[in-house]
């Protein structure tokens, strides 16, 4: 999203917020980006990272594969730790979350220039009448961007899976996969379909507590919301809100929040009078839910699972 200096004095601490959620974050002078907030990489994962690195086997030419990581076949050992590649999956939902945070903005902003306002030709010209345009300016990459967020953050999932049977058992295990149960009997029916093979009981129980029948609210909607991309519907998305004009005409805008445009002036000869827009409602999937604050609450739920497996990857 794009604000300017202004007005992002008010609201410092949310913007943080979110630029270290994974939005893009953009302050403007004049109209003009100057400055992008940017978030100092995770301490966590690079700690993880680190970590990896530090337990490379020491060996005929250990000390140079650790300046230069390319395998015999020359190409890159991209992974360290053996959660990487789950992490990476988080990591790019965040880059299609910080997408999809930018096309909403843009959609709501095209809108916003799509009114038609009217100021009233007599002094002192408050606005009279606003009139908002059939078109929603809603694109399908919208739903597209949701749908690949889900299958990144249900495939890292997966993958854990996948490294834990492998940690386990000590060979690869095929055809597992994260389960994601209302009942216990669903959760057993997929363990004994192979869907844990190869995982220890107290990996499986610790996966167990994950469940939405354990009350875990995060993982069921998960489940919820990506099934229909999975099947290969798009996910519902819509939402309502009113949009709040203010005028030039009537007030000082730089206390004012919104989208900067231009209407015309109500005494013909004058320059256009400049606005600004602020749009307050709720965009959300089908059944209401907020659509940034649900995928954030979700994404939050997937790395703190991994990150709270990722130890049992490093010890030994």
């Amino acid at each position: 999203m794009r604000i300017s200096v202004t007005e992002a004095k008010g609201q410092l601490t949310e913007l943080v917020r979110r630029a270290e959620a994974g939005d893009e974050i953009i302050l403007t002078r004049h109209g003009q980006a100057a400055v992008r907030l940017v978030p100092i990489k995770s301490r966590m994962l690079e700690g993880i990272r680190i970590s990896g690195a530090a337990r490379a086997t020491p060996g005929p030419g250990a000390a140079r594969s650790q300046d230069f990581p390319y395998g015999k076949d020359g190409l890159p050992k991209y992974l360290l730790n053996p959660l990487d590649d789950c992490f990476e999956r988080v990591d790019r939902a965040g880059e299609h979350l910080g997408d999809l945070e930018r096309r909403i903005d843009g959609a709501i902003r095209k809108q916003a220039n799509a009114l038609v306002i009217e100021h009233d030709p007599n002094s002192p010209h408050h606005v009279k009448r606003v009139i908002r345009g059939s078109e929603t300016f809603w694109e399908m990459r919208i739903a597209i961007l949701i749908g690949e967020i889900f299958c990144n953050l249900r495939s890292a999932l997966d993958y854990l899976i996948f490294k834990l049977a492998k940690l386990d058992s000590g060979i690869e295990q095929d055809g597992t996969q994260f389960p994601i149960d209302d009942e216990k009997e669903s959760f057993d029916t997929h363990v004994k379909r192979g869907w844990l093979e190869g995982v220890n009981a107290a990996h499986r129980a610790a996966i167990e507590r994950l469940q939405p029948y354990n009350g875990c609210d995060w993982s069921k909607r998960l489940r919820d919301y990506s099934n229909p991309d999975k099947h290969r519907h798009l996910i519902a998305t819509g939402g309502d809100g009113i949009f709040h004009v203010h005028s030039s005409l009537e007030k000082d805008l730089s206390r004012c929040w919104g989208y900067e445009r231009e209407a015309p002036h109500p005494v013909p000869g004058q320059p256009p009078v400049k606005m600004k827009v602020y749009f307050s409602g709720n965009i959300a999937f089908g059944n209401g839910a907020p659509i940034i604050d649900t995928i954030r609450e979700i994404k939050a739920g997937v790395a703190d699972t991994l990150a709270k497996f990722n130890p049992e990857f490093l010890a030994g």
